[in-house]
């Protein structure tokens, strides 16, 4: 592709005012700072046939018209680019052909030396392409292969194929194709379009389910939490009982006398104010050791209701005391029960929540084989609607060459193009 940008000779201010033979002949050329001029003058600007050559190397011939270049078939040869043959409106070549050095032909639209607009593009022997260029690259149009005789026909990108196209073989039957830079990604890409056009059924159904494994999991999270709580609860009973009686028949409480208080034993008084005498009870020792603390100064009915409540209290700790470990066997009996249905709950729920998850794994596994069908399904809907576009499209252009044949791509257009100096762009038309 070219790169540079060759300037008119009108966009030089001395150009106009200051070329005289006197001053600028030199061996037949005009000579200015950055280009030399041969050719007629008049009125001080060139006029006819004349050749501009730059100091960097381009040269243009060209019909000059008061100092500017317009040509129908003017001359250019770029340094490291090749020949340019072309029509120059007021200074700017807008077509012509471009022979590269490459051996590359282009014939068509120009901007700043480069493909744009309608041309047909030559990469040797090889392959020709014919279409819409922009800025030195063909983006839609015909690329035909000399060595398979196939033609592809859609848009490009890079002098690849690219997006949807049509594509013909060199008998001439059409297929729909998709390509991506260059690549044939037509069997997935109509997979993937497939897929996004087919949404998976039932989703509701897997909803459910997984709203019934949420359910099965609160519930089993609840019996257990209760559970739990009953076991906590009788553990915790029973410490409080063994932490009151232990103190008072075990003995294993301290007695502690503040200020203000005084103490009053049982064993001291009992027959003096007419309380329950102990004996009898199969533990006078311990009920004769019974002290109450009262603040100094209660009367006798205080003394004795607090005696009274000390031994009922002692008298339960003392049947406690009887039945202790036969009590703390079936505490122990009943926080095994629990831990045990605890466990049968757990594993029940389990079940449960196992068997919900293999129903939804089921119906995953049951809609995905029934969407792999209706992706098939819709895969060879679109393939078919590709090819009745390709097979419309071969009808449009089987007519049209029928009709201009000369403009269909073929091995023998190479030589028709190389040999011309205009292009007349037929590609357009189909």
């Amino acid at each position: 592709m070219l790169a540079l940008i060759v300037a008119s000779t009108s966009c030089n201010p001395n150009y106009y005012q200051t070329i005289s033979t006197e001053n600028f002949l030199v061996d037949g050329w005009y000579v200015f700072d950055d280009f030399k001029y041969q050719g007629p003058i008049s009125n001080g600007l060139p006029n006819g046939e004349g050749t501009v050559e730059y100091n960097n190397g381009v040269v243009v011939t060209g019909n000059f018209v008061d100092g500017v270049l317009n040509d129908s078939d003017a001359a250019y040869t770029l340094p490291e680019v090749g020949t340019i043959n072309g029509s120059v409106v007021n200074g700017k070549l807008v077509s012509g052909k471009i022979q590269y050095l490459s051996g590359d032909v282009y014939l068509g639209s120009l901007n700043a030396f480069k493909p744009d607009g309608k041309g047909t593009y030559i990469k040797g022997d090889k392959q020709i392409f014919e279409g819409d260029f922009s800025g030195g690259n063909i983006t839609n149009g015909q690329v035909f292969d000399v060595a398979t005789g196939s033609t592809i026909v859609g848009n490009f990108s890079s002098w690849k194929p690219d997006g949807e196209v049509i594509e013909y073989n060199s008998a001439g039957k059409a297929s729909g194709r998709i390509y991506s830079a260059g690549t044939d990604q037509t069997k997935t890409q109509l997979q993937q379009r497939a897929a996004a056009n087919v949404e998976l059924k039932n989703q509701a159904e897997l909803s459910k389910i997984d709203g019934q494994v949420d359910q099965l999991e609160r519930k089993k999270n609840e019996d257990l939490s209760r559970l739990e709580e009953e076991k906590n609860r009788l553990e915790e009973k029973a410490g409080e009982i063994y932490d009151l009686c232990a103190c008072r028949v075990l003995k294993g409480c301290l007695d502690a006398i503040s200020s203000g208080y005084t103490s009053y034993r049982y064993k001291d008084y009992y027959e003096e104010y007419g309380l329950l005498s102990p004996y009898g009870q199969g533990t006078p020792g311990y009920l004769s050791g019974i002290t109450v603390y009262l603040p100094i100064g209660s009367s006798s009915a205080e003394v004795i209701e607090s005696f009274q409540n000390e031994i009922a209290i002692m008298e339960e700790c003392l049947a406690w005391k009887k039945d202790m470990e036969n009590y703390e066997q079936l505490n122990k009996e009943k926080i095994q029960n629990l831990v045990a249905k605890s466990g049968q709950i757990a594993k029940k729920a389990e079940a449960e929540i196992k068997a919900a998850k293999q129903r939804k794994q089921d119906a995953i596994t049951r809609q995905q084989n029934e969407m792999t069908k209706r992706v098939a399904e819709e895969n060879k809907k679109l393939a078919k609607e590709l090819a009745d576009r390709a097979n419309a499209a071969k009808a449009k252009r089987d007519e049209y060459c029928k009709k201009y044949p000369d403009c269909c791509l073929s091995s023998a257009a190479i030589a028709r193009l190389k040999a011309s100096k205009s292009y007349s762009p037929c590609g357009s038309a189909q």
